[in-house]
């Protein structure tokens, strides 16, 4: 589980980061920060999934019960736009965030 507002983690970048370092660990993302954006640039960066930071206790452990499944979890009332058939996830600020860490 990762906090985007912990002092050494900032937000996507901090994300974006930690994925870098462990690519194969599937990350669920708890936040204070519950924007359509924050939440989809983070699912299109490959977060495993997202809850917000005053979610229930129960939010929580069916969050994690859907991750060790395999699958990706969103609190179902989070508002995600649709996506089109073959509309790719990647947001502008993903890709932005994404290649400044390359860098």
């Amino acid at each position: 589980m990762l906090d985007l507002k912990l002092p050494d983690v900032t937000g996507l970048s901090g994300f974006l980061r930690l994925r870098e370092r462990i690519p194969d660990v599937p990350v669920l993302v708890i936040s204070a920060l519950t924007s359509v954006e924050v939440v989809q640039a983070l699912m299109a960066a490959g977060a495993a999934g997202f809850i917000p930071k005053d979610a229930a206790t129960n939010d929580l452990k069916t969050a994690l019960i859907e991750i060790r499944s395999g699958r990706r979890y969103i609190r179902r009332d989070i508002e995600m736009p649709a996506r089109r058939p073959g509309q790719r996830r990647a947001c502008p600020q993903c890709r932005r965030s994404a290649s400044g860490l390359r860098n």
